[in-house]
Formats: structure tokens, sequence, C-alpha cells
């Protein structure tokens, strides 16, 4: 069946009407060929993301005066609120394609360089392309992270520019990001920009991104309260710094550690005041007398908001406050275990897991990749104490039995990963020859020349019965004295160790052999040994 036909305005315009469906929305006609170019103009033209375009919206768009402006928005304003719908900008362009395809395109293409034509747009677009360091002309998260230097308000600026929802900031959606801020407030777009590539700069210089919620230098605070309202909007786990006082990153630092499944809330379970004031109905009311919006849970303006209020009265009452928070939702059963686990993993003992040390954890790559990714709230590429106390403790609220066989599992990957490493390194030094395998002579010398117990010792590893031991075997049997007993299998290679390096360190026990000389510097680089 042919098209139905478009009824035009005394404009030439056709109508918004016929463009609309009866839920309101744009019907069948979305297959003109200017249909997506039309709508990303008016997405580019609505600076404010309303949806729909103003009377400085659409001067900006035609470069005209606000008379001008004026005359045009009553000629498409059709329903007279005015705005201009999508609806009715899609009908108004459609109506010139439909009657010269080639002037619409010409029109919008105009449009767009009246769009783009203000002072800052270049640099922003720069700015844009050195945050986006993966080239691909997206934004991510964690990129906006090394832009803002703190992963709560990079989530924000991702909610407050990522307007077709899909997780990444495209260019566009960037610059007109940055457009919404320098059309209310020029000087603040300015800063912002120049603020940004700072962060960039310095990350690219090998800096680490801390949050600046939690380790903010005063300079940077200043900058960023600069940025107008828009780009402050969505701060649910980060609340709007109210002036410097000396417990507010102390308050942020307990908030963050009680928010244990780390949704930027606090429930009542969460904020353990039950256990805190042991009186439920005292419990509820203090809830009630912090939740000033009434919706349940305690976001971190609130609280920031409570404890300051506090303060201001009675700063020692406020900090003792701040202590027995911590130490009531730092109670928890399994907290002592997890923290234990923690140190256990930790093999470099600088208080953080690294990628490596998570790998001894999960085992594999992959794994130990997500896991990490998870985990680093802050993004700064490690996990802090903190950070694994808070996960372990989201698993505890849910399934106490299964968190502490989890971490019963996690002890028990640790503990092999690292025999197996130790396993390996006495292996490469009784190895004296250096060809992989360790024969009856390197045998015996591990057994101080017990040369009976040697042979005796090699039948018992030498699986394949090649007269020598291969790493493999070697690990074998490591993990079959670890099977029946952890204490002895550590017994074991730390006796064999200490025997090597006792050789190593006296080449007469070895006859003074080239082998041993040529270990040497493998025993310099051994810092353990």
């Amino acid at each position: 069946l042919p098209a139905p036909a478009v009824p035009t305005c005394a404009m030439g315009c056709c109508s918004s009407a016929a463009l609309a469906d009866s839920k309101g929305g744009i019907s069948q006609y979305t297959d003109w060929e200017l249909y997506g170019e039309a709508v990303r103009i008016f997405t580019l033209a609505d600076s404010n993301a309303s949806g729909t375009l103003d009377m400085k919206e659409l001067a900006n768009i035609l470069k005209s005066d606000h008379c001008s402006a004026k005359a045009r928005m009553g000629n498409l304003d059709k329903d007279k609120n005015g705005v201009i719908s999508k609806t009715e900008w899609l009908a108004y362009i459609k109506s010139i394609y439909d009657q010269h395809p080639g002037s619409a395109a010409a029109m919008l293409k105009s449009y767009e360089k009246h769009i783009c034509d203000w002072p800052l747009r270049t640099e922003a677009v720069r700015i844009f392309r050195l945050a986006d360091s993966n080239k691909n002309g997206t934004l991510e998260l964690k990129e906006l992270v090394k832009v803002l230097r703190s992963k709560g308000f990079a989530q924000e600026w991702m909610a407050f520019l990522d307007k077709d929802s899909d997780s990444v900031v495209s260019e566009d959606e960037w610059v007109a990001g940055i457009r919404s801020i320098h059309d209310k407030k020029p000087d603040r777009a300015e800063v912002a920009l120049k603020l940004f590539e700072k962060h960039i700069r310095e990350y690219q210089g090998g800096r680490q991104v801390p949050d600046t919620t939690a380790t903010s230098s005063a300079d940077d605070m200043a900058e960023r309260r600069k940025l107008p309202d828009e780009a402050q909007t969505y701060r649910p786990a980060h609340p709007k710094e109210v002036g410097d006082w000396p417990l507010r990153e102390e308050a942020m630092r307990i908030f963050r550690l009680a928010d244990s499944n780390r949704d930027g809330l606090l429930d009542m379970n969460e904020l353990a005041l039950s256990k805190l004031l042991k009186n439920e109905e005292f419990a509820k009311a203090w809830m009630n007398e912090m939740d000033k919006d009434l919706n349940g849970v305690i976001s971190a303006d609130e609280w920031v908001t409570h404890i300051r209020g506090i303060y201001d009265k009675n700063p020692d009452s406020a900090a003792e406050l701040l202590r027995l928070y911590e130490r009531h939702v730092s109670e928890w059963p399994l907290r002592e275990e997890a923290v234990r686990i923690f140190h256990l993993a930790d093999s470099d003992k600088d208080g953080v897991l690294d990628l490596s040390e998570l790998k001894k954890v999960r085992k594999r790559d992959e794994f130990a990749k997500e896991w990490l990714s998870f985990l680093d709230q802050d993004m700064d590429g490690v996990v802090s104490k903190e950070e694994w106390l808070a996960y372990v403790k989201s698993a505890h609220d849910k399934k106490p039995e299964s968190t502490a066989a989890m971490l019963k599992l996690y002890e028990g990957i640790i503990q092999e990963t690292s025999l197996l490493e130790k396993a390996s390194r006495v292996f490469k030094l009784a190895d004296l020859n250096g060809n992989g395998m360790i024969d009856v002579k390197e045998m015996s010398r591990l057994l101080r020349g017990e040369d009976v117990a040697a042979k005796a010792m090699m039948l018992h590893i030498d699986k394949d019965l090649d007269d020598a031991i291969s790493e493999a075997e070697w690990k074998a049997y490591i993990m079959c004295v670890y099977a029946k007993c952890h204490k002895d299998a550590l017994a074991v290679l730390e006796l064999f160790e200490s025997r090597v390096a006792d050789d190593l360190r006296n080449p007469v026990l070895l006859g003074k052999s080239n082998a041993c000389k040529s270990m040497g510097p493998l025993m310099e680089h051994d810092t353990e040994l």
C-alpha cells in the first residue's frame, strides 16, 4: 500500500500529530534517510538533556537573536507549551526532507555547525581524546576515574553525561555535558577542563589514582567546588563537600566500612544500631533522625550531616561516636579469620593484595583479574585490607556458613600455592648440574651422604623409574606429604633448603665443583636464603 499523505501546515511543515502514534511517540516515520541524523542534532542541541528544546537552545541552533528564535518557536511549537519536543522537531525536518532531501541534509549540517560553534568546544574535544586512553571513541568508567580521580565522582559523571545509557560516554555526550556547564558558567567550564587535563597528565606520569573523598588536596577540592551543580547531582556514595572539618574524612571512612554491600547506602543492619543502642525502639528513632528523606536508608549526605551536627555541638562526642560505630560495625564473627587470611595472602607483607597475590588465591589469571576489578573499589590496582573485609563481610551477612567454608578454601589454596613455589625453588637449588632432574648423587647430597637412604627415596619419588626425579615428580611427592600433614611438608622443604644453602655457602662440602659455582648467583638473589 502507498504511504499515507502527510498533512502540512501553512509553513509546509508536516503536522506533528501525523508523526505521533497513539502513545505520543514517533510512529512509522522513522525509516526516512535523515531520521537518525535529525535525532542526533536534536540531542546535540538539547544541552540540558531535558528532552525538549527551549528558546535559548533554539536560538543557538539558528544562530539568531531572541526575536527570530521566538518567531520560529511559534511556528514549530504546535502544542504551545513553550518548548519544542522531539516529535515536533522531527515533523519539521521531515517536512523539508519530503520536499527536498538535499536541503534538509544541508540544513542539519548547518545546524550542527552552529551548535558546535562555542569557545571551548575544541578544548573539550581535545580533553576527551586525551582521556580516551584506548582510542575507541568513548570513555569508559575506568577512563573517567582517571579524569576525575574518584570512582564515586566518575560514576556520578557517567550518569550525568551518558544520555543513551550505554555505559560509555561518547564524544558528542562529553561535548554536550561540557557545553551545558559552559552555557551557565563559562569560567567554571574552563576551570573544569584544566583540572581534568591535570589529572590525566598526572596519571600518565605514573601517579596512582586516589579516591578524592578520602584523600584530596585542598587545591583539588577547591577546584571541584567551582563546578556547577549539574556536575555534582549524582553523589550517592560521596556527599557534597560541606567545608573542611577535622572528622569529615573519618566519618566517610566509617561510612564506607559500614556499607558492606557497597550500594552507597546504610540500612539498619549495616549501621548496627540495635547492637549499639541495645534497644530496638531507640535504634529506629535514631534511624529516623538521620533518614531525612524517610526512604529507610541513610545516604552519605545524611550520614555526614548527622555527624557534622554532633561535631558542631561537641567535637569530642562526635569522635567517640565514630569510634563506637567502628567497633560495632567491625564486630562480626569471622572478622579475625578474614584478617588472618588477608595477611596469609599478602606474601610480600606490604599491606595490600596485588594481582600476583590474588592469583595465588584464585589460581587462574582471568579469575584473579575479575576478582581484582570487583574488590578494588578505589581502583588503585590493589586490594586494601578494608576492601577485603568489606567483601568478606558482605558475603558473611548473606551466608555465614558458606563464608567460613570459603575462607578455609582460600587458606588451603594459599598454603598449597606457597608450598609448590617453595618446592620448585628447592628443586632448582638441589639440581646442581642444571639439567632439570635430581639424580641419586644430588639426592645423596641433600641427605648428607646417606647413599642407602638416597636410593630408597629415589625409588619412592621416581615414578617413571628413569633413575632421576623430575620437578613434577618432586612436587607430587611434596603434595603427598602435604596431604597427610602440612607442617611435615613444610618441614621437609625447610630442611632440604637449609642443607642446599649450607652446601652452596661452603663449596668444600661439594668439592668446590663448577656446578656449585654456577649456583652462586642464584643464591645471591634468593633473599630467603
